[in-house]
């Protein structure tokens, strides 16, 4: 399993770094047309929604890591 590891990683940082830049550059320019509190809340969601996605996998995670190593074997 940790022989794409590299391969994966790669391809997470890129595609955060991806979506970093246009948030980034959309809040930029809400937050100088002076809407400041509409950024934050954008952000604010965001945060929010990776939080959502993360929560599963925290529980599940290390069923699906044993499911996969007995399979492998």
């Amino acid at each position: 399993m940790t022989h794409n590891a590299g391969a994966a990683l790669v391809m997470v940082v890129g595609g955060k770094n991806i979506l970093s830049f246009g948030l980034a550059t959309a809040i930029t320019k809400l937050a100088n047309s002076g809407k400041n509190a509409y950024a934050n809340g954008i952000l604010a969601g965001c945060a929010a929604g990776w939080l959502l996605l993360a929560i599963p996998l925290y529980f599940y995670m290390p069923r699906f890591r044993k499911w996969k190593a007995e399979r492998s074997s």
